[in-house]
């Protein structure tokens, strides 16, 4: 090749980036402000989550203290009432998945078999 035919990146305009352009065209401190209210926001949220569980522990553990037998039966039952109820939820649950999941296979085999008959030759 020749020294004219090859081509050759044109010089640029400047030697340098343009750091006025950027803080003019996006203020930072509308950025700054929204990343810190939306931060703010969820260490509150984070601070609420826990405020909250150590209250429930702290009634959890007044509830079941040595000093107090009589709330730990009533407890007891309640928490063997939510067992049972998950438990009658979740038999119907696994029954109904379990009913579709043959009604499924009862269908593709139907499916098979008609296939399976239109594709057999006729004598």
């Amino acid at each position: 090749m020749s020294g004219s035919s090859e081509w050759t990146r044109p010089e640029p305009k400047r030697t340098g980036p343009h750091r006025n352009g950027w803080a003019k065209a996006h203020p930072v401190d509308h950025a700054k402000d929204a990343a810190s209210t939306t931060v703010e926001q969820a260490v509150r949220l984070g601070y609420k989550v826990i405020e909250n569980n150590i209250e429930m522990g702290k009634a959890f553990a007044s509830r079941h203290s040595p000093e107090r037998e009589s709330g730990t039966q009533d407890d007891l039952l309640q928490l063997c009432g939510k067992m049972l109820q998950l438990g009658r939820e979740f038999t119907s649950l696994y029954f109904d998945a379990v009913e579709k999941v043959l009604q499924e296979v009862s269908e593709r085999t139907t499916r098979k078999v008609s296939k399976d008959d239109d594709s057999s030759p006729q004598p």
